[in-house]
């Protein structure tokens, strides 16, 4: 289940036990540069972000960081439910100024501030269920976020070493790609400058990926479309439409990409029933 309200999302997700180690979606389908609040709302979850462990009992919750590549992954005994608020970084920090500090630190149900936010969570999701529409003020989420930055103010916050700082800030590269993945214009020169880092660092975070920001892009472009040709219809869809959702400029420029990296034109993988053609090399790229 999925509400939205103002700019935060709530989602409920569920689980089965798990006894090794999965990963955990920070924000589901939800694009941006986001943070995260997870509350379990029912079971026992012991999470893992940026080399940090966090045991969350039924009722405690914990912020982390997001993005496609979030580092984040869980085991848990039992089936588990947790509601999930993917919360905007610039929300976020007018009532958190250094959410990073405080990721993956769990934050007791049961007790002080914290505990009134778990009750007042609890409450306000279960009446969201029941009252699907009833409940789209953004003001209302402007005082639960007043309310957990009230929680966090008074309670020691964890120090950002390099390791982690670079994660924080490859997750911000990751999620500022995916969100602006049909930009004609993305590119590292453009993304760093909307991340307020030189293209130098950029480049620099990203070198231990295997591939340079350009390749990841356009590898990334292509994987969509692979996803589009195989899931919407010829006449819901087409190919130009694809080529410039995915920010390609042309379906010229999409055809030679996709056939020098599959070896075959979107209309041939189309036309053969979406059989899923070779995984990109970074040669083919």
């Amino acid at each position: 289940m999925r509400t939205k309200i103002g700019a935060t999302w709530l989602i409920e997700l569920s689980a089965p036990a798990s006894t090794e180690p999965f990963p955990v979606s920070t924000t589901p389908a939800v694009p941006g540069l986001m943070y995260s609040l997870h509350l379990v709302l029912d079971g026992c979850s012991i999470d893992r972000q940026w080399g940090r462990e966090c045991r969350l009992e039924a009722g405690d919750f914990a912020v982390y960081a997001g993005g496609p590549r979030g580092s984040l992954a869980a085991t848990h005994p039992g089936p588990l439910r947790r509601l999930v608020l993917g919360i905007p970084s610039h929300t976020l920090r007018r009532y958190l100024p250094c959410p990073e500090r405080v990721v993956a630190l769990p934050m007791s149900g049961n007790t002080g501030v914290s505990g009134l936010v778990s009750t007042l969570l609890r409450d306000f999701w279960r009446r969201c269920r029941e009252q699907a529409d009833a409940i789209t003020d953004p003001r209302v989420m402007h005082g639960i976020l007043e309310l957990i930055g009230v929680a966090y103010a008074n309670v020691p916050q964890i120090g950002v070493g390099p390791s982690q700082s670079a994660a924080f800030h490859k997750g911000q590269i990751f999620a500022y790609i995916e969100a602006h993945l049909g930009d004609d214009d993305l590119s590292p020169t453009h993304i760093a400058s909307a991340l307020h880092m030189t293209p130098r660092n950029l480049h620099y975070l990203f070198a231990s990926e295997g591939e340079t920001v350009a390749r990841y892009i356009l590898r990334r472009r292509l994987e969509e479309s692979v996803r589009a040709l195989t899931c919407v219809p010829p006449q819901q869809r087409t190919l130009t439409e694809i080529a410039l959702d995915l920010g390609f400029g042309s379906v010229t420029h999409f055809g030679r990409a996709f056939r020098r990296c599959y070896g075959m034109t979107p209309s041939e993988y189309r036309c053969g029933g979406g059989k899923t053609p070779t995984q990109p090399t970074l040669s083919a790229l």
